[in-house]
């Protein structure tokens, strides 16, 4: 008899044992409990706060855009960029320390802020050109060069038409004359300072006076 009670006293003392272990589990779970509701509460202030730090980083973009299409602006302040720059950080670092994944349509939106900053920093960065197409620019060019030329060689035929002797008189003297004359007149005949030839012209008189 005394070995029966006993063994349910001894049995007793196990189940209340394990009761006060599940209670204080049951305690714990509770207390977890409690901390993962908070923490999710803060999550979801911590996301709403990024959301609307996002949301003001966006109006100052589109701000900031406005004012370079409508002035005309050739460059911008370097400290925009950076504090657009910084509000990006700063809404990775929220939801980061949040250890909380943020919604797809919140992912999509600072994807597309990225892009367009880097588009507008990228369009910033670039100096303005003129709205001539290269190809129309190098004909230009060409075409310029060319009407240049035909004017330069236009020029200095004239020049030289102007200074050229009269060769009325040739007929009337004899042939001996009229090749000496044409031979004094081909070698004085004056050539233009901007002709490629006026270097050789004016070496000539002096290689024959070397050579004689």
């Amino acid at each position: 008899m005394g070995a029966g009670f006993s063994f349910f006293s001894c049995l007793d003392d196990k189940m209340e044992q394990r009761a006060v272990a599940a209670e204080a589990l049951a305690a714990e779970m509770h207390h977890a409990l409690l901390l993962a509701n908070e923490r999710a509460t803060l999550a979801e202030q911590a996301a709403a706060t990024a959301r609307r730090e996002l949301e003001a980083t966006m109006a100052k973009l589109a701000a900031a855009e406005a004012t370079l299409i409508t002035n005309d602006r050739p460059a911008a302040p370097p400290s925009r960029g950076g504090a657009l720059r910084g509000g990006g950080a700063r809404v990775l670092d929220i939801v980061e320390s949040t250890a909380v994944a943020p919604p797809a349509s919140m992912q999509a939106t600072e994807h597309g802020l990225l892009e367009r900053l880097a588009a507008v920093r990228q369009a910033v960065a670039q100096p303005r050109k003129p709205d001539a197409r290269p190809a129309d620019a190098e004909a230009a060019t060409a075409a310029l060069l060319h009407a240049e030329e035909e004017a330069q060689a236009g020029e200095v035929e004239a020049w030289r038409r102007e200074r050229e002797e009269p060769e009325e008189q040739e007929g009337s003297l004899s042939p001996t004359a009229a090749a000496f004359k044409t031979r004094v007149r081909l070698q004085r005949t004056p050539v233009h300072p901007r002709s490629k030839q006026h270097l050789q012209k004016t070496r000539e008189p002096l290689m024959e006076s070397n050579r004689s």
